[in-house]
């Protein structure tokens, strides 16, 4: 409610109440599937599923601001594995690219400019990546 009104980002925001929020939506539809809260339960972890998302990619790109490439292409490829389908992911694999560049990893950089590839082909990821 309060990133509604005041624009807080809660990514940059300690963590641990949203990850027991998730883990308390995540028991509600488990142990309840059928319950007309479960529908509402499951969009709200969709959504803390994306902020916990946005949190590591801001980290990533903290690292990456201050040379430590390393962390960053770390942060960001824990992105990637871990939070599939959230709106972070191809802004992780942009990171990731420029990371391994940086790091002169030319294996791994193709790699994860070939995943951003197929899986956003036509998106302004490609274009940043470019760059």
């Amino acid at each position: 409610m309060f990133e509604r009104f005041f624009t807080v980002d809660l990514a940059t925001r300690d963590l641990a109440q949203i990850k027991k929020s998730y883990n308390d939506f995540a028991e509600l539809t488990s142990l309840f599937p059928h319950s007309r809260y479960a529908p509402a339960a499951h969009q709200y972890m969709v959504y803390l599923r994306n902020v916990l998302a946005n949190h590591e990619l801001h980290i990533a790109q903290y690292y990456y601001d201050r040379g430590a490439y390393v962390a960053s292409a770390n942060r960001a490829n824990y992105v990637v594995q871990h939070f599939q389908g959230a709106p972070a992911v191809p802004k992780a694999l942009v990171l990731m690219v420029k990371d391994y560049r940086k790091l002169n990893l030319a294996q791994n950089a193709g790699d994860a400019l070939r995943v951003l590839q197929y899986n956003y082909p036509n998106s302004e990821y490609m274009k940043e990546v470019e760059k």
